[in-house]
């Protein structure tokens, strides 16, 4: 129920460039369980931003389970808004290597605009290990998570939204061995 999630509500470890996580993370096969994200931050997940540099991090052997990202952006002015990054595990991982993972839950966003000439939502980035990578490598890992984006407005102006879905990574730069058996969703309407 909602109160109990509520009580569990998670912080991610790195929560944006300024804040990023830069070191190495082994979870020695063990099941983590009952991460749940409902914000509106850029970068959401067990790991929200890393990136170490030409060192590169390295996330492994780290089990997700019983767990959601659920973002909802609710708009009634005119704006503009980009690069939002959310996976169970790692919401953005550059020069990040990610292997071994599992994930099972639910990765969603609910874009609603409503009363405006013009909303431009750029680069949404939703997958059930990660959002986005940059020179970043996942490897033998099994997404079980749905994940899925929901548009929704009153047909008043102009919606521009360039989503980036996918089952093991929104927008990867590489993937290698891994599989995904979650459902990808988008709706406009």
């Amino acid at each position: 129920d909602y109160y109990t999630i509520a009580q569990n509500l998670w912080t991610p470890i790195g929560t944006d460039e300024s804040h990023k996580f830069r070191g190495n993370f082994d979870g020695n096969n063990h099941k983590i369980s009952g991460i749940y994200i409902k914000d509106d931050s850029f970068y959401m997940g067990l790991f929200g931003y890393t990136n170490n540099g030409n060192n590169k991090s390295k996330i492994e052997n780290v089990n997700i389970e019983n767990s959601y990202v659920y973002n909802l952006f609710n708009y009634v002015d005119d704006s503009n808004l980009g690069y939002v990054n959310a996976g169970l595990l790692v919401g953005y991982a550059g020069y990040t290597n990610i292997s071994n993972c599992t994930s099972k839950g639910e990765v969603k966003l609910v874009i609603t605009k409503y009363h405006t000439e013009y909303f431009n939502a750029d680069d949404f980035y939703f997958g059930g290990i990660t959002g986005r990578t940059n020179d970043s490598t996942i490897d033998s890992c099994i997404n079980y998570a749905d994940v899925s984006v929901t548009a929704k407005h009153d047909n008043v102006g102009v919606l521009e939204l360039y989503s980036y879905v996918g089952g093991i990574a929104g927008r990867a730069y590489k993937v290698n061995n891994s599989k995904n058996y979650g459902n990808v969703y988008f709706d406009d309407f």
